[in-house]
């Protein structure tokens, strides 16, 4: 089973942001995986991605640490499944912005391994094209092949 959350409040992740985890969702669903949804509305034509949006957050958590893999936009949601499992695989994106003023990128200033989770990925994209949706929809495909073989 998989855990995938794509939502983040305050961080905009490009034009095909969205498009990543849908995709992500839909293979995976094609693929015979259990994919819980943790955003507002699930990708369109496959009935077996499961929504659990409206679940309360530590059902949410509680959930995420029950599947082999996390992937999800840097949120509030991602630190809490990130440091109550800190062994579970978890593929986190990051947009590939700087904050105005320090000029220092999200990635820096809010990164989950320098917090102590030992088994993120983290992982900084612009998503403003299809090149950089094709760019990381293979770097998670490589990431989940050395989570899960076979």
């Amino acid at each position: 089973a998989i855990f995938i959350a794509p939502g983040s409040v305050t961080l905009d992740l490009g034009q095909v942001g969205e498009l990543f985890f849908d995709a992500l969702a839909i293979s995976l669903a094609e693929a015979d995986w259990s994919v819980f949804w943790n955003g507002p509305q699930t990708p369109p034509g496959i009935d077996a991605i499961i929504p659990v949006g409206g679940l309360p957050l530590r059902t949410a958590v509680a959930l995420a640490s029950l599947c082999q893999l996390v992937v999800s936009a840097r949120s509030g949601l991602s630190d809490l499944i990130a440091l109550s499992c800190p062994e579970l695989p978890h593929y986190v994106l990051y947009p590939k912005t700087c904050y105005p003023h320090s000029r220092t990128s999200v990635l820096t200033c809010y990164s989950l391994t320098r917090m102590g989770a030992t088994a993120v990925r983290e992982s900084e994209n612009a998503l403003a094209t299809e090149a950089d949706l094709a760019e990381e929809l293979a770097s998670f495909r490589d990431w989940r092949a050395r989570q899960v073989p076979g």
